[in-house]
Order: C-alpha cells, then sequence, then structure tokens
C-alpha cells in the first residue's frame, strides 16, 4: 500500500516521477535525431549554411521532443497529446496569430519605451529585401525553439506538475526552472537574478496563458514573435544571443533597467511590457474570445 501511494496515482506512474522521467527519456531519444541533424547540417554551402545548421538542429530538438512526448503520454500518462493542448482542432491558427500579435505588442513596447527614455539609439536599417529574406529563414528556427520550449515546459511538465500540485505551485517550478534553464546563455550570470526574474515572469505568463485558452497556440505564437521581433527585428540580444537585424541599435542606460547584454529579459524594464501582454490577454479573455475553445483537458485540469 505504501509502495502505491509514493509511486503511484490512479494506476499511473506519479505526475511529478513522469516528469522526471520525462528529462531521460528525451535525451536517449534526441541522440539519433541529433545524429541525423549533423550529417543534414553539413549539405550547406551557402553564406546562411551555419544558421540553416542551427535551424537543422533545432528541428532535430523538436522531433526528439514530441516523439518523447508522445511515447510517455501514450505508455506511461495513459493520456493523448492533445489534452496537454496540442491539438489542430478547431481555433489553433487563430490562437497563434493572436499570440504573435501579442508577442509583436510586448517587444514594440520594450522598445518604444527604451527609445522614448534616450536609452537606445538607432544607428541604421538594413536593407529591407535582404532582411525579409533573412527573417523569413529565421522564422522557422524561432518557431520551433518556440513549440519545443512551450511543449515541453507548459506542456508536459507544467501539466503533469499540476496534477500532483496544482496550477500555481506547478506555474510557479516550471517558471523558476525556465529562468534557471537560461544561465548557460552568453551575459546571464552579470545579473543573474534578475535574468531568473525576468524569464520566470514570462513562464508565469505563458503558464497562465494555457489555464485561460485550453491550449498551447497561443503560448507558442507569443513565444516565436517574442524572440523575432527582439533580435532580428528590433536588434535587441536575444536572451544573451546576438543575431542580425532590421534595426542596427545602441542601447545605453543602467543595465539593471535596460537588462545589459544579455537582453531585455533580465532588465526591469520588462515588468511594463509583461503587464501589458497580461492585460491585453485578460481583455480577450473576458471578451469571451477564448470562450468557445475545444476543452480536450484531463478532469484534473477542469476542476
Amino acid at each position: 500500500m505504501i509502495r502505491t501511494s509514493i509511486f503511484l496515482k490512479d494506476g499511473r506512474l506519479r505526475p511529478v516521477l513522469r516528469a522526471l522521467v520525462f528529462f531521460p527519456v528525451f535525451f536517449l531519444i534526441l541522440i539519433p535525431f541529433l545524429i541525423v541533424s549533423g550529417l543534414v547540417g553539413k549539405f550547406g554551402s551557402h553564406p546562411g549554411s551555419s544558421f540553416l545548421s542551427f535551424t537543422v538542429f533545432e528541428l532535430a530538438v523538436l522531433g526528439a521532443l514530441l516523439t518523447a512526448t508522445l511515447l510517455l503520454r501514450r505508455f506511461v500518462d495513459r493520456r493523448s497529446i492533445e489534452s496537454l493542448g496540442f491539438t489542430f482542432s478547431r481555433a489553433w491558427f487563430k490562437l497563434l496569430l493572436i499570440g504573435v500579435a501579442v508577442g509583436v505588442v510586448i517587444q514594440s513596447s520594450v522598445f518604444l519605451l527604451e527609445l522614448s527614455l534616450g536609452y537606445l539609439r538607432i544607428n541604421s536599417l538594413s536593407p529591407l529585401q535582404g532582411t525579409l529574406a533573412f527573417l523569413a529563414l529565421t522564422l522557422v528556427f524561432w518557431l520551433a525553439a518556440a513549440a519545443v520550449e512551450e511543449i515541453g515546459l507548459r506542456g508536459y511538465l507544467f501539466q503533469n506538475l499540476w496534477e500532483e500540485f496544482g496550477p500555481v505551485p506547478a506555474a510557479i517550478a516550471t517558471a523558476l526552472f525556465f529562468g534557471a534553464l537560461h544561465l548557460g546563455n552568453p551575459n546571464a550570470h552579470a545579473q543573474a537574478a534578475l535574468t531568473v526574474t525576468g524569464i520566470a515572469l514570462y513562464g508565469l505568463l505563458a503558464c497562465w496563458i494555457v489555464v485561460l485558452t485550453r491550449s498551447l497556440w497561443l503560448a507558442i505564437g507569443v513565444h516565436c514573435a517574442w524572440n523575432i521581433c527582439e533580435g532580428p527585428v528590433y536588434g535587441f540580444a536575444v536572451s544573451g544571443l546576438k543575431t542580425p537585424s532590421l534595426i542596427d541599435q545602441t542601447g545605453s542606460g543602467p543595465d539593471w533597467f535596460t537588462g545589459g547584454a544579455f537582453g531585455p529579459e533580465s532588465g526591469a524594464i520588462m515588468v511594463v511590457p509583461l503587464a501589458l501582454g497580461t492585460l491585453l490577454i485578460y481583455a480577450l479573455h473576458r471578451l469571451g474570445v477564448f470562450s468557445d475553445l475545444p476543452d480536450t483537458r484531463e478532469a484534473y485540469a477542469k476542476t
């Protein structure tokens, strides 16, 4: 009886143990995907081949993540992947587009706020034609990166911890874990506490989005547009990573506010844009935009 209460719940492995099992299963499945992506990446020989290799790598990670999630959800959780909110049923594309719009608003407000405070100087604009081509190329990369983090964190981990502990503790735990994951990024340790806090605040917002919409798609849209606008459009570092951008700019101002070399997520500036994004999503919720969405969740998430 004690063995059952510790390791099992409702005849299944306990949700918290499923969350722990996810990591070794994912990394084992990732190995063959990385082998294949390494072979494919070598075929890129044009000037963008380096970025092509990054994109192929990110697609390999996404493939491994989806495979691990499907296998665990089917044979360990004994539930459907749709119940995590990852479904192509009605309205998924609408949610994705709404998320993109919210992500654009959030990062645009960061740019305009820094510009109005004199903490940012625009040096030049890249030729539009070349930049649009680059943005089209990077869209695949950033969409895959957003899907990886949202399906893995706000999908499998958050919702298994939700079943075990409830939505609020699960959101806090996964948000802090999400923040800690970014400590491996360039320039993350210059303001480590602010870095973890800023990333974790976004993680809380993403969890709340999943609760409101019963879907991962709006969170994926926000995440993708956030990264594309932040780096390739407005020229900030994306969690410590610099990319070619439409706007070449030079930042100033105190690092504690702007985020410094890590980018806005590591600065106090993110409080206002995140609050704005939260208000926008809440307004849409109050207007009933999400009221008729299909609900594929399990019983624990409906109570």
